[in-house]
């Protein structure tokens, strides 16, 4: 396992349980809790849909209860080839709980609508939250902040994530999870904070393709990856989802120490970037590329990190 780190002139080189040079946590910031736990906010969720030129994405918003800390940075989450949106609900739990309002959907054309279509759906997807936001009597009325954006998706979700983001530069933050490259002349464009999650044990998009997709992006974005150390493709679904239990007969067994260890890190990794980027916290830098990163690495939870943060 290696990884190479840059950020705000400070160099760490991981080998394994070594750091050579290293830097320190955030400047002494106090460390936040861990961001794999639940976030302080109660949530809410409604079904709805929106249209575009693709046709119909049938849709669940999750957000935060009450309007304390509004307007709330907004995300867009996109599945997987033949998936739906019931299969991701931990992106939106997750992040709503610590003050986000987040849209999953499900492409008009599951196994067929390319990734296209889903990237395009990404950014629709936002522009909805922000019009749903200036709806009166909108569950959400007052609380999607548009000037703030992120972007989550699985597999071919996450090819239409780095559609999207190499497009559309006012994208925030940008998380896809089993993702593959796209050649240097489209991920050099990507200007998008990026974290590329990949499992090692993953058998239908193998984690190679992330590391493909980290070494392309050559241009001003920072950037992180992340190998979940035993994890699967369907381990980025919700845990024990139909995606997760039934999915798991095309996909290799996850060897981890603890069931729900992949679900963790992906939360833990998932969060820390989005406050990180869409909120400025640098404190969650601990949990990207610093202490808490290097236990990780320590701990064999995690069997390649790299990083460029700029």
């Amino acid at each position: 396992m290696s990884g190479v780190g840059n950020r705000w002139g400070c160099v760490a080189i991981v080998l394994g349980a070594l750091v050579v040079g290293g830097c320190s946590d955030s400047g002494g910031e106090p460390l936040p809790p861990p961001p794999e736990e639940p976030g302080p906010y109660a949530i809410a969720r409604y079904d709805t849909s929106f249209t575009d030129a693709n046709g119909t994405f049938a849709s669940t918003i999750v957000h935060p209860e009450t309007s304390d800390g509004a307007p709330f940075p907004i995300v867009s989450v996109a599945p997987g080839t033949c998936s739906v949106k019931e299969w991701y609900t931990w992106v939106g739990e997750q992040l709503a709980s610590y003050g986000y309002v987040v849209i999953t959907f499900t492409p008009p054309s599951p196994c067929f609508g390319g990734p296209f279509a889903s990237a395009e759906g990404l950014v629709d997807a936002l522009d909805f939250l922000v019009s749903e936001s200036e709806r009166s009597g909108s569950p959400i009325a007052g609380l999607a902040d548009g000037s703030r954006r992120g972007i989550v998706g699985h597999s071919l979700g996450a090819i239409a994530v780095l559609i999207a983001e190499a497009a559309h530069p006012e994208i925030g933050a940008a998380v896809p999870l089993a993702a593959g490259g796209l050649g240097e002349t489209t991920m050099s464009k990507i200007v998008t904070p990026t974290l590329l999650l990949a499992a090692s044990d993953d058998g239908i998009v193998p984690a190679n393709g992330s590391v493909d997709a980290y070494e392309q992006m050559k241009g001003a974005a920072p950037k992180e990856l992340a190998v979940i150390a035993g994890g699967n493709h369907v381990g980025f679904c919700t845990l024990g989802s139909i995606c997760d239990v039934v999915g798991g007969l095309l996909d290799n067994p996850r060897t981890l120490d603890e069931p729900d260890r992949q679900d963790q890190l992906m939360r833990r990794y998932t969060t820390a970037w989005m406050e990180r980027f869409l909120r400025g916290n640098t404190a969650y830098d601990a949990y990207l590329v610093g202490s808490e990163a290097q236990a990780d690495v320590d701990g064999g939870l995690l069997s390649d990190l790299r990083y460029d943060l700029k």
